[in-house]
Formats: structure tokens, C-alpha cells, sequence
């Protein structure tokens, strides 16, 4: 990486929404003068949202066409372009949203937590304070019915209220389909994982790159400008950023973050698997570490892990997922989520893999999308499978056939946040060689392309100007693909 780095840094779009070890990082409660004016008292969110309303309608009506409020957008998915997200499609894992409204909704931006999206919505039905509390003393109401008689003035929220803070964005993306998997007794490290969010680097903001104001682009950044593996680190640093021709020549078919991402989960635990054989009839299951108490399984079989090692794939942007009613191979893995199969446009990416043994239909063989515990830590009703089953099912509008039986499945989660400084980079024989961490032949190499990795471990002769300048290898054959969309990976 060049000596330019850390001027670049302050511009790179890789935003940091998502990274959880920020949750120390909250500014002292501001508002502005005319928010000091604000009176009260409010007897409901909804109440507060239409004094909110009365001043600001053009930005309540901008967040109302925002996938942030419609949970939809156009996505490649299995080769079509098609509505995909939590609103018109299976969440997580093939968890339907509509039917567990009570605990999905809590992360929606609603006043009213019993309603996933409802249809020609009244601006006072946003949340206008989770996004714009800086008093860090605001939480979303659990219950299913409209919030009222908050446990909290919200005239003093109302009064400090400003631009929405890296706390704000971390009370929805935080875990991982709304399991509880990363606690503050799970917080290892104080500072941010990311050198981009670190105040020794680009001490970014989430609105550094993911801008627009109320439109909120959510998971798109500012420089969004490549739809090739939703690289976007070239809209701040240049098309060539290091000084070695052959790092900027990986750059054609390796994804920034390959190289940049070195681990996940580096200060906070992530979701790595669901076991629900184990929901609850487990104990939680904990680690004691030099960092700290460290939680790796919870009560709901919920697994957690740090600093994991990413897996790589070809992706361009698109997915493939499964569907509602989708039948399955009992015997085989399922995948939930994953990239499409490789076209002209992929990078090598690196995704967290996400295990799980959950319910299926033996009969009709398509998984059962669970009916979960309204509130409470139990996920799952204390009956165990089967009002799980016929409830979930019944939700759902397909029909269940009273046999059930465990299946395992996968997800493969793009890894977008968490680069490493540049000098913590990986090197090339951390790709190459016999340690090195590529599958090739899962790639579709016939084996290592860069043989001089194997002769370095074996002691033989260090890289010269021969392999500096030789370039990365060819890439294997693509199959034909459509054109890719921005990625799924934050539904």
C-alpha cells in the first residue's frame, strides 16, 4: 500500500455500519436550538414523530420510499432480477418476516412494531428518534402493539436529537437475523475493528459512505460507481493504489477486501451457526480467554466465534437463494444464500460461512419457517418442533404434513467491514504456498498459480523481479451470468 494511505482512508467507502465493537463509540447528547424548544410532553413515539413530521415532511416522506422503510429492492437473484428482501422474501434462515412481525419489526423504523410494512403508511408512523437520539438513552419498544408510555421522557430525547451516530445504526445492524449473538459481555476489544472507523485512521461516520441523506442508501455507498463483487473501494482510491504493479494487477480479479479483511470478528463475536436441535435444551456455553468471558453458544444454540478466517468465492454482486415453498435435498446441503455461479465480472470475495440444522417438511420436502416466542431470550416455544412447525407453516400459507425431520444448511455472508491497516494486509503466501488459505481447486484452479509460493516454504529462491512482474493467472472459464445487482448480503 502506498504512503498515501491514510489521506486516502478518510474518503474509502467501505462503510462500517455493521461493525458491532462500536458500541462504546457514542458522542455526548446535542440538539439544535430549535430542538431545545421542543416541549412535550409526548405520550407516544408516534406523538413524538408527528412533531417531528410537522417540520420535516419532505425528509418523512423520503425515508418512506427508502428500502430502510419498504425492506425491498431489485436484486439478481438465481438469475432473474426480482423484489428481494425481508419484506417479500424468507429472512436469515427461511425465517418468514410477516409471521414473526414482533421480533423482526424491532428493527424496523416504526412506530408501530406489529406491522412489518404497512401499505400507504402516515409519515407519523416513522421512528424518527432511533436514528436521531444522541443521548443514548433511547430503545425500541419490544412489544407488538404501538409504542406508548415509554419508560423514558421523550421530551428530553426530543431536545437532543441530531445526526444519526454509529450507535444509532448499530441498534438494527448489530446481529445477525435478530439472534442475540453478540452481547456487551461478548465485547472483547474497545476500539474498532475497522481502521476506517479508528481514530488513528479515517474516524469514519456510517453517513462517510452510506449517504444520501434521508433517501439512505443503506447497504449502497456514495461511491458506488463498479458493480463488479460490489467493489467500491476505487470511488476513493484510485484504480491503482499500490505501488507494485503486480498488487494492482490482483485488483482485476481479487476483491480489495480479499487482501484488506484479514479475520472477522476481530473485537466482537459473529454469528458462525443455528443449531436448532439445541434451542433450548442447552447451557450456554462459554470460553474464558485473555480478552475476556467469551460467549460461544447460547440457550438458543446460537454459535459465535472471533477473528474467523473468511472462506473465498467468485462472486459478481448477484445470489442465488432459497425460496418460500423451494424443495430440497434432505441429504445434501442447503444453500440459503451464496453468489451466483461465477460470470466474466466476479472477484474473489471473502464471505463468512454461516451453518445450521434446522426443521424440514419430510413430506413435501421444503424447510419450515418457525413460528417464533413473541418476546422473551427463548426463541423457541418451550413444546419444542411442533407448534413451531404448525404454526410457522400456517403463517406461512403452505401446507405442513405433521412429519418433520433436521436438515443442515449454509449461508454464505459477504464480509464488507473490518479492514485491516495497511500493513496487516494479507501477503502473498498467505494465499499461496502450502499454508496458504485458498481452496484453488475450489475456485476452479488446477492447483496453486503461483508456484513460486511452494518453492519459498520449501526454502528454495525468494521472488524476484520474475514474479513481481509476472501477474496473476488467468482466470478459469465463466459461465455466462446476468448482469449483477448490488449484493444481498444485509437481508
Amino acid at each position: 500500500m502506498n504512503k498515501l494511505y491514510f489521506s486516502e482512508v478518510r474518503s474509502i467507502l467501505l462503510a462500517l455500519s455493521a461493525v458491532p465493537v462500536l458500541l462504546s463509540f457514542v458522542p455526548a447528547a446535542h440538539g439544535l436550538q430549535q430542538h431545545r424548544e421542543i416541549e412535550g410532553p409526548f405520550e407516544s413515539v408516534r406523538d413524538m414523530s408527528a412533531q417531528c413530521i410537522a417540520c420535516h415532511r419532505q425528509q418523512a416522506n423520503e425515508v418512506l420510499a427508502s428500502t430502510h422503510w419498504t425492506w425491498s429492492r431489485k436484486a439478481v437473484i438465481n438469475g432473474e432480477s426480482v423484489p428481494f428482501g425481508k419484506n417479500d422474501s424468507l429472512a436469515g434462515f427461511a425465517i418468514d418476516v410477516a409471521a414473526n412481525a414482533s421480533r423482526c419489526t424491532a428493527c424496523h423504523i416504526s412506530s408501530d412494531r406489529g406491522n412489518v410494512n404497512p401499505k400507504a403508511p402516515s409519515p407519523d408512523a416513522l421512528d424518527c428518534l432511533v436514528c436521531h437520539d444522541t443521548t443514548g438513552r433511547y430503545r425500541l419498544s419490544s412489544s407488538p402493539a404501538p409504542s406508548s408510555e415509554p419508560p423514558f421522557d421523550l421530551g428530553v430525547i426530543a431536545r437532543n436529537v441530531g445526526r444519526p451516530n454509529v450507535k444509532n445504526c448499530l441498534i438494527c445492524h448489530f446481529a445477525d437475523c435478530g439472534l442475540p449473538s453478540s452481547p456487551a459481555e461478548n465485547r472483547l476489544h474497545p476500539e474498532p475493528a475497522d481502521i476506517h472507523m479508528r481514530a488513528d485512521g479515517g474516524n469514519f461516520s456510517c453517513q462517510t459512505c452510506h449517504d444520501g441523506g434521508h433517501a439512505l442508501f443503506g447497504h449502497r455507498s456514495r461511491a458506488d460507481d463498479s458493480s463488479s463483487a460490489g467493489e467500491r473501494c476505487a470511488g476513493c482510491h484510485s484504480g491503482a493504489p499500490h505501488d507494485m504493479a503486480i498488487l494492482n494487477k490482483h485488483g482485476e480479479s481479487v476483491s480489495c477486501r480479499t487482501c484488506h479483511i484479514r479475520v472477522e470478528g476481530g473485537g466482537t463475536p459473529v454469528l458462525v451457526g443455528w443449531n436448532w436441535i439445541m434451542a433450548g435444551r442447552g447451557v450456554p456455553v462459554h470460553l474464558d480467554t485473555p480478552g475476556g468471558r467469551l460467549r460461544i453458544r447460547d440457550r438458543n444454540g446460537a454459535e459465535t466465534a472471533i477473528n474467523v478466517e473468511p472462506v473465498y468465492l467468485w462472486d459478481d454482486g448477484s445470489d442465488t437463494a432459497y425460496r418460500r415453498g423451494q424443495r430440497i435435498q434432505p441429504g445434501e446441503m442447503t444453500v440459503l444464500q451464496g453468489p451466483a455461479p461465477k460470470s466474466d465480472r466476479s472477484k474473489i470475495t471473502p464471505f463468512r460461512v454461516m451453518h445450521a440444522t434446522q426443521l424440514y417438511d419430510r413430506k413435501y420436502r421444503y424447510l419450515i419457517s418457525p413460528l417464533l416466542n413473541a418476546d422473551g431470550p427463548e426463541l423457541f416455544p418451550a413444546d419444542g418442533p411442533v407448534s413451531l412447525a404448525e404454526d410457522g407453516m400456517k403463517a406461512l400459507v403452505l401446507p405442513y404434513s405433521g412429519q418433520y425431520d433436521y436438515t443442515a444448511t449454509v449461508r454464505y455472508k459477504r464480509i464488507s467491514h473490518g479492514v485491516a491497516p495497511a500493513e496487516q494486509a494479507l501477503g502473498c503466501l498467505d494465499c499461496h504456498g502450502r499454508s496458504g488459505r485458498m481452496n484453488w481447486a475450489e475456485l476452479g484452479f488446477d492447483g496453486d498459480p503461483w508456484p513460486n509460493g511452494l518453492i519459498m516454504q520449501e526454502g528454495g529462491e525468494q521472488p524476484g523481479d520474475a514474479a513481481t512482474n509476472s501477474g496473476p493467472p488467468t482466470r478459469p472459464p465463466a459461465e455466462t451470468g446476468t448482469d449483477a445487482s448490488p449484493p444481498a448480503d444485509d437481508w
